[in-house]
């Protein structure tokens, strides 16, 4: 890939407002998503060298060469421990009660998958942004963001099943496809784009730090599997464990025993079944902030 300007440009122009906006939102506790999804689109066209296919809809493919972009930025709302109303990701403390004690909102992160699309048309290509901040140091007068480009083959085997089962299983045909999870890193993905963009008040500056197609896959972090999965590896491997052994003790071994709280998932695939999925459960009372 040799469009490196076009990228800082595209890069620049979409984060360029975003000092002063997250500052405006914040004084009003607005949640801030940075208009990720258009943005993304366009970062997925320059990255593959296509155009967008001109919708603002759903009802298209995102890009020329028929490629589904899916954008997440991961600083959504936090949640107040004290008074329990939603607070701007940006902000330290809560507008309504003044308490610095908030939860992050980083685990509603995600891209909704149309399962019925995966089925029925014939989409190749699936690339993820993820936009996040860099934790920001004290005395900082400006914001960094992490972005990063990973592609996921829409054939890759564990990833199709996904689909599958959503379409065949539930009510519902989204797939929450949550980013840096277990299916995340099942289905295989492989970083082709990263860069840090620093935003201050008179604009952005971008730095690429990687634009090129590895074929390396991402190796998925020990802690995200369950007990019974690090047991399936361990046995894979010839190790004996006891029946009584804890999740902690085993994930422990499993570190050990490799060097390193990773795992090649294609590696050790076959101990990596597809996880059954509670379809089609009522929700949840949903609450309004104040």
């Amino acid at each position: 890939m040799n469009n490196n300007k076009t990228i800082e440009e595209t890069l620049e122009a979409w984060f360029g407002p975003w000092f002063k906006r997250i500052r405006i939102f914040c004084k009003h506790n607005q949640g801030f998503n940075g208009d990720a999804g258009t943005w993304g689109e366009v970062l997925g066209a320059v990255i593959k060298g296509v155009r967008c296919t001109g919708t603002t809809g759903g009802n298209a493919f995102d890009l020329s060469d028929k490629t589904e972009i899916k954008t997440i930025f991961l600083c959504q709302s936090q949640e107040c421990n004290k008074c329990n109303n939603k607070v701007m990701y940006f902000l330290d403390k809560c507008p309504c009660c003044n308490s610095a004690d908030l939860r992050e909102g980083r685990a509603d992160s995600r891209a909704g998958i149309s399962a019925s699309s995966h089925v029925e048309h014939n989409i190749p290509m699936y690339l993820f942004t993820i936009v996040d901040l860099i934790d920001p140091q004290k005395g900082d007068d400006f914001y960094r963001f992490s972005v990063k480009t990973y592609k996921i083959d829409s054939k890759n085997s564990y990833f199709n099943k996904l689909c599958i089962n959503q379409h065949e299983k539930s009510k519902s045909d989204t797939v929450n496809f949550l980013p840096f999870s277990y299916d995340f890193y099942r289905s295989n993905p492989e970083r082709i784009f990263e860069a840090e963009v620093k935003c201050e008040e008179n604009g952005a500056e971008c730095s690429i730090k990687l634009n090129v197609s590895s074929n390396k896959h991402e190796h998925m972090p020990i802690d995200l599997l369950k007990g019974k999965e690090v047991r399936a590896i361990l046995d894979e491997l010839d190790i004996d464990v006891r029946k009584s052994w804890s999740k902690a003790k085993l994930v422990k071994l499993l570190t050990e025993t490799l060097g390193a709280d990773i795992i090649d998932h294609v590696k050790f695939g076959g101990c990596l079944p597809l996880r059954n999925k509670a379809f089609n459960k009522a929700r949840g009372p949903t609450r309004r902030s104040k």
